[in-house]
This record gives C-alpha cells, structure tokens and sequence, in this order.
C-alpha cells in the first residue's frame, strides 16, 4: 500500500485483492458523512426511532424468556 498527500486529500494505492472491504466502506462512510446536513439531535431521533422500533419488533424474545 501507498499513501500519499496531495494538497487537502489523501491519496492510498493498494494492490485489488489485498485490502479489507470494511476499511473501505468506513473511510466511504466518512466521506458521505461529510456532505451529511443533519444534526446531532436529527440524528439521535433517528437512532431513537430505530431502536424503539426493533424493541417493539424483539421484546418477545427477550420477555418471554426464562
């Protein structure tokens, strides 16, 4: 692997083949986050919602355990 600065970017050269897909999905991520216009409280009702919607789709699993 190669790295290299070039004004504001960093620039990786890899072989295909000898890299970690999660690697790249998390810098993709960061890049998408960037150009992201939400806020931190748009955020958090989103997590909000989500987990209040897998806790009503899940508590069965974990009420009705003995």
């Amino acid at each position: 692997m190669k790295a290299t600065l070039h004004d504001d970017k960093a620039i990786l050269e890899f072989n295909i083949g000898s890299y970690d897909k999660n690697t790249i999905d998390f810098l993709t991520n960061i890049e998408l986050s960037q150009k992201s216009k939400a806020t931190e409280d748009d955020i958090n009702l989103l997590s909000d919602k989500i987990a209040e919607t897998w806790w009503k789709t899940n508590e069965n699993r974990f009420i009705n355990e003995v």
